[in-house]
C-alpha cells in the first residue's frame, strides 16, 4: 500500500507497465509446483523480452507465503535481520515455492506484516514491552500515591462535606467539592493498550519518505505541539499549586479551608509535615495520571485527523499525479494509433491504485476512532459530568480561593472538546477534497469509487462523551453557558 508522488521510470525499455499486483489462483486445483513453474516460464519467455514488455512477479506473493517457524523467541529485531540469511545458490525465490527462482532473496528484508516469531499472536512492539516490564519501585510509587489520593480526596473530602462544614459553611463545602473533583483521573484499561497498537500497525503501512508520510508528519507536528502546551498547562498549574506552601512564610496550606480526615489541627507539628507529604504525593498522583490520559486523548484523535489531511492533500493531487505518471511513460508507447485511448488507459489505471489506497486508510481511520470512541466515551461522559459539578463548585467557592482549581477544570474540558472540533474540521477538509478531485476527468468506475468515498465522507467522524454529546465548541460553549446558569440559580438561592 504506497501513497506517493510518481515514480520514475525504469531505464529498461518497455510498452505499457503494468499495475496488477495479484494473481488470481485457476479455478481448478493447480499443484504449487506446476503453478511456479508455469509463473517462471512467463517470466523467462522471450516473446515478453521482444514486445518490449516488463514482466514481474510482485512482492506480495514473495513475503506472504506463510509463517515461518523455527526461529528462536527471544531473538530481537535486530538479531533477526543480522542472522537470516540465504544460500547463494538457491538464487532467487518464486511466487509461490520456494524452492525455485523468479523474485530476487538474497538479502530481501521481511514484510512487517509476516510473522517472524513462531507465535503469531505477539507482534514485535508488544514483545519488546513484555521483555523490557515496569520497573518495581513505580509500582510503588504509584501505590501509594494512589493510597495518597484516595485518602485527601474522597476520604477527606465526604468528612467535610457531610461532618466537619455541611450547610453550616456552604462556601468551604464548595471549596472541598471544587477541588476533589477537578483531580478526578481514570485508569486505562487493556482494551485502550490495544487500541494504541493498532494504531501503531496502522501506522506502519505509511511507506516512509513518500509524499504522504512527510505530510503526515508535519501534520502530527501541529499535534505535538497542541499535546504539549495543554502538558505544560496542566503540569505548571499542578506545580503551582504545589509549590505555595513552600514559597510562602510560615505554615500554611494553598486552600486553607481544605482539611485532612484525622490531621487537626493541621498547623501543629507532625500534622503539618504529614499533611504536606499527603497533599503532595496525592497532587502529583492525580496530576500525573490526568495529564497522561489528556495527552493519550489528544494524541490518538490528533492520529485521525492528521491521516485524515494528508488523505485530502493526496486526493487534491490525483489527478495531476496521473498526467505527471504518463509523461515519465508515454515514450514507451509504441501503438500511435491508439495513443489518446492508452493513455486514459494508463492514467485511470493510476488513478484507481491511487483511490485503492486511499480508501484502505480511510477505512482504517473510520474502524479505530470507533474503536476508541466505543471504549472511551463512557469515560469521557463521566468525566464531563464532573467537571461540570467542578466548575459549579468553583465558582460558589469564590474566585479568591479556586484561582487554580477552575483553570485546570476548564483547560481538560477544552483540550478533548478541541480534539473533536479539529476532528471534525478534518473530515470536512476530506470530504471538501473528494469532491474536488476533478473527478469528472475520471472513468466510470473511478467515478464510482469516488461516488462510493463521498458517501462515506459525508458521515463526519467525531469524538462523543458516551455518545450523548459530541465533542466540539459549541458542546464547549453550552458547557460553560449552563454551568453559568446553574451557578448563579444557586447563588441566589443561598443568598
Amino acid at each position: 500500500m504506497e501513497i506517493d508522488s510518481p515514480p520514475e521510470p525504469p531505464d529498461s525499455g518497455g510498452s505499457i507497465e503494468t499495475f496488477t499486483d495479484t494473481i488470481s489462483p485457476p479455478s481448478v486445483p493447480v499443484s504449487r509446483k506446476r503453478l511456479a513453474q508455469a509463473a517462471n516460464s512467463f517470466l523467462a519467455n522471450p516473446i515478453v523480452e521482444m514486445c518490449k514488455y516488463k514482466a514481474m512477479v510482485p512482492t506480495f506473493n514473495v513475503t506472504r507465503m506463510g509463517l515461518i517457524k523455527g526461529i528462536p523467541v527471544d531473538w530481537t529485531m535486530e538479531e533477526l535481520a543480522l542472522k537470516l540469511s540465504v544460500d547463494p545458490n538457491l538464487g532467487v525465490l518464486s511466487a509461490l515455492n520456494p524452492t525455485q527462482s523468479t523474485y530476487p532473496y538474497n538479502n530481501q528484508v521481511l514484510s512487517e506484516d509476516c510473522y517472524q516469531y513462531s507465535s503469531p499472536k505477539i507482534t514485535s512492539w508488544e514483545r519488546t514491552i513484555f521483555l523490557a516490564g515496569i520497573p518495581l519501585f513505580f509500582y510503588i510509587i504509584t501505590l501509594i500515591g494512589g493510597v495518597s489520593y484516595f485518602y485527601t480526596y474522597i476520604v477527606s473530602m465526604f468528612w467535610m462535606v457531610f461532618f466537619r462544614y455541611g450547610r453550616s459553611d456552604i462556601q468551604a463545602t464548595a471549596i472541598a467539592i471544587a477541588f476533589s473533583t477537578c483531580s478526578v483521573t481514570c485508569i486505562t484499561n487493556k482494551e485502550l493498550r490495544n487500541t494504541v497498537h493498532k494504531f501503531l500497525k496502522c501506522d506502519s503501512q505509511v511507506i516512509p519518505n513518500t509524499r504522504f508520510a512527510k505530510n503526515l508528519r508535519k501534520e502530527l507536528r501541529v499535534v505535538k505541539k497542541r499535546a504539549t502546551a495543554i502538558w505544560l498547562l496542566l503540569v505548571s498549574d499542578g506545580g503551582i499549586f504545589l509549590v505555595i506552601p513552600f514559597i510562602v512564610p510560615g505554615r500554611q496550606f494553598t486552600v486553607e479551608v481544605y482539611l485532612l480526615y484525622g490531621l487537626e489541627p493541621m498547623l501543629e507539628t507532625p500534622n503539618y509535615e504529614i499533611a504536606i507529604c499527603i497533599m503532595t504525593l496525592s497532587v502529583g498522583f492525580a496530576v500525573y495520571i490526568m495529564v497522561s490520559v489528556a495527552v493519550y486523548v489528544i494524541v490518538i484523535v490528533g492520529y485521525n485527523e492528521a491521516q485524515l489531511n494528508a488523505l485530502s492533500e493526496e486526493l487534491n493531487n490525483v489527478w495531476d499525479d496521473s498526467k505527471n505518471f504518463y509523461n515519465h511513460v508515454k515514450h514507451r508507447v509504441t501503438d500511435k494509433v491508439h495513443a489518446v485511448y492508452i493513455q486514459k488507459q494508463i492514467m485511470n489505471e493510476f488513478i484507481r491504485i491511487r483511490l485503492r489506497d486511499i480508501i484502505k486508510f480511510h477505512i482504517a481511520n473510520i474502524n479505530l476512532l470507533h474503536e476508541l470512541d466505543e471504549e472511551f466515551g463512557p469515560t469521557l461522559a463521566v468525566e464531563y459530568s464532573i467537571m461540570a459539578i467542578s466548575l459549579i463548585a468553583g465558582l460558589l467557592g469564590g474566585l479568591e480561593n479556586t484561582y487554580l482549581q477552575l483553570p485546570y477544570a476548564i483547560v481538560q474540558i477544552f483540550m478533548d472538546c478541541l480534539a473533536g472540533q479539529r476532528l471534525m474540521d478534518a473530515c470536512d477538509n476530506f470530504e471538501k477534497s473528494v469532491y474536488s478531485c476533478q473527478w469528472e476527468n475520471f472513468n466510470v468506475s473511478n467515478q464510482r469509487t469516488i461516488r462510493l468515498m463521498l458517501m462515506m465522507s459525508q458521515k463526519t467522524l467525531m469524538l462523543s462523551a458516551g455518545g450523548v454529546a459530541k465533542l466540539n465548541f459549541n458542546c464547549l460553549m453550552i458547557i460553560f453557558k449552563s454551568t453559568y446558569s446553574t451557578y448563579t440559580t444557586l447563588k441566589s438561592t443561598v443568598k
